[in-house]
């Protein structure tokens, strides 16, 4: 995994059998990418070095926050979810 910016804020991350659980009970088929930054860090937040703020959203959170901002009805595709926002007015999702 490519080491996050300075300034970084973390959370602990969460072990494989946990993100596996987490994502059957929601449905959630993540890439291999996601599944290791995960492991590193559930969800956090911090600006890129490119000056944007990122936040993403932790695990057992996800499915909540998708629901609870209908993302699947907004961009009229169930095959995309919600996994963080630049803080504002912009959710980032696959």
């Amino acid at each position: 995994m490519r080491p996050l910016p300075e300034g970084w804020h973390y959370h602990p991350g969460l072990e494989l059998k946990e993100i596996t659980s987490i994502c059957e009970n929601f449905e959630l088929t993540l890439p291999l990418d996601f599944l290791e930054f995960f492991r590193f860090s559930n969800g956090g937040e911090g600006f890129l070095k490119n000056g944007e703020y990122l936040s993403v959203w932790k695990l057992e959170e996800i499915k909540q926050l998708n629901d609870d901002y209908e993302i699947q009805k907004w961009l009229n595709d169930q095959k995309v979810f919600g996994f963080g926002s630049n803080g504002g007015r912009r959710v980032l999702y696959i």
